[in-house]
Parts: structure tokens; sequence; C-alpha cells
């Protein structure tokens, strides 16, 4: 059997810091389409969650017990139709995971150190590395977990921008926590605290920059799809941003790429020290990402829930003829993403 969840702690994916409508199909493992998921538009729920993503009903994937509704988070969360059975194999799976042995045997270990090698890579802090425990598929095949990609419009360092362009830049690829406590991100702890799995991490990264990023591949696709893009933005009367914003985002996306793949390739090679206590011993050793500007590629530029257009207003720019209830749903951070 096989099932697809969605877990959503802290904040509702049906809105709030980032998230989009809840609902989507998702294709099961033969192919079929999964059942849809419907959820009404929603915000933090202090009754169901423990904190801005501190919830314990299991989308932080630790083992608590073996009650399915511990988990509630997760199986509340379902796109597939879940079983009792489905749901006794992915506690049984977060059980294993919980001690850090036979890891084979509960995850698909390379599955997962690939999602997060390009996780890690474009930095969505707005996601299960982050504090919202959100904002990912949690797969279930024959009793191994994987994880599935899931909202990435705050990627590139959007969310909260908390951070300077270096920091997020020279994000260090061994310890991408935003919490001190590992171990309450076991699916990420307890792969990294393998040598083996963490040499296999790392030598997906050199794959993943040798092949896409140190030969100009990344450069050009994001120019083709600019090229695509572009004559519609400059036609655009209802634009999020103007033209020259839009031309500074793309500059800025190609640079931060170019300049985080140089600073994995040191982290790789030990130039750089890949976990955040060796940076701050090792300033000097940083790239250098002085001409760039996070705030060109938007984000949650107001610092709370959702975000706000360039001019610091939370409502969308004036269009002559289009009332403001027609721009219900769309959500400013929306804009925020390149």
């Amino acid at each position: 059997g096989q099932c697809c969840l969605r877990p959503a702690g802290g904040l509702s994916d049906g809105g709030g810091a980032g998230g989009g409508r809840g609902g989507g199909v998702r294709p099961a493992a033969d192919g079929a389409p999964a059942a849809q998921e419907e959820q009404a538009p929603g915000n933090f729920d202090p009754g169901q969650r423990d904190g801005f993503g501190l919830a314990s009903n299991g989308a932080d994937l630790v083992y608590t017990d073996d009650e399915i509704a511990s988990y509630s988070d997760i199986f509340d969360n379902a796109v597939t139709d879940v079983q009792n059975a489905d749901c006794q194999r992915v506690i049984a799976a977060l059980k294993t995971l919980s001690t850090g042995k036979d890891l084979e045997t509960c995850v698909d270990v390379d599955a997962v150190l690939r999602y997060f090698a390009a996780h890690n890579f474009v930095l969505n802090g707005d996601s299960y590395t982050g504090s919202m425990l959100h904002n990912y598929y949690l797969y279930e095949t024959g009793g191994r977990l994987s994880m599935l990609p899931w909202d990435y419009n705050l990627a590139f360092g959007g969310f909260m921008m908390q951070e300077d362009a270096a920091a997020l830049v020279n994000s260090p690829i061994d310890t991408p926590l935003s919490t001190q406590d590992a171990d309450a991100r076991p699916m990420w702890s307890k792969l990294a605290q393998n040598e083996t799995y963490l040499a296999q991490y790392h030598a997906i990264y050199d794959e993943l920059l040798t092949g896409y990023f140190e030969n100009g591949v990344c450069e050009a696709e994001i120019d083709a799809i600019d090229a695509l893009v572009r004559p519609y933005v400059a036609q655009d009367p209802t634009a999020f941003y103007t033209v020259e914003q839009y031309d500074a985002a793309v500059d800025a996306l190609k640079t931060f790429c170019l300049l985080r793949a140089q600073s994995i390739r040191g982290q790789l090679d030990g130039d750089i020290p890949a976990t955040k206590t060796g940076q701050l011993q090792q300033p000097e050793t940083l790239v250098d990402s002085s001409g760039l500007q996070m705030e060109d590629l938007g984000g949650q530029q107001s610092g709370g829930f959702g975000g706000s257009f360039p001019d610091g207003r939370m409502e969308p720019p004036a269009v002559p003829g289009m009332a403001p209830e027609d721009w219900q749903g769309q959500t400013p951070d929306m804009a925020g993403s390149t």
C-alpha cells in the first residue's frame, strides 16, 4: 500500500504565512489521481497547535507513541484515501526513524537526501527545516517514507527576510535547521548523523553543482524563462511589480544561484565551514555577497503574515476598471516569488 499526506503544523496551509490555498491533486504511485484534499481557508488555531511550527501532532515527524490520534497534523491532511493500515505503516516508519537505525527500511534515503539537497540550496524557510513545520508532502509506500516539495513561493530567503545576503548565500549545508534542537527534525537529523548518508548528501550536491550550476545550465534556463515571461510583465496593467523591479529580480536570482553554488562548492571542498558554528568561527572564509540585494527577490516584506507590495501597502495596486473585490484571493505573498 501507499499513501500521500501533507503535514501541516503551526499555521494552516489554508492561509497565513506564505501558505497557498489548501488542496491539490497529487498522483499516487501507480499514476492514478489521488483524492482531492478540501481545506477551508484558515489561520493559526491555538486550540490545535503548540505555537508557530512547534506542533506536537506529527508534522515534525517525531515519534511519540503508536496512537493515530497523536499524529493529526499528518493524517488529517491526507491527499489519498488513508486507512488504518496506512496510518500504522507511517507510525511504524517514524518509530524506526527515531532510533536512527535500519533507516533504509523506513526511509527512501536517496530520495530524501536529494530533496534536502535541492531544498537547502534554495533556502525555503517556510517549511520543515524552518519554524512552520508545513509545506511538504510525506509520501509512504511499502512502509518507507519520502518527502515531496510543496509551496516554494518564499524560497531564496524570502521567508521573513531575517538574514542578510551573506548569511543566506553561505547558509551551511550541514546545519540547515532553524532550531538548535536537531532531534526536533528527525527526518533530517537521523540521516545527517549517519556518516555514510552525510557523505551521500555531499555527493548529491557535487552532482547538482557540476551538472546544473557550474556549467551554465542554470543561467541559460533562467534566461529562457525570462524571454517567455518578460513581454507579459511589460504589458500587464495589473502587475504586482514594475518591469524594472522584475528585471532586478531576474538579475538577483542569477547572482544568488551562482554565489550559492560557489559557497556550497567551498563547503564541499572544506574551504568554507559547512556548519553554523564553523562559519561563526571563520567568517573570513565566506563568499562575498556584498553586491547582492536579497530584497530584489521579493518575499514577506511586511515581516508578518502574508506580505506587502513594494510600496508597503497590503492592498494590490489600483487598476482602472477593476473593483477591489476582484482582487479577493490574490494574496500579497504570491507576488513575492520569482
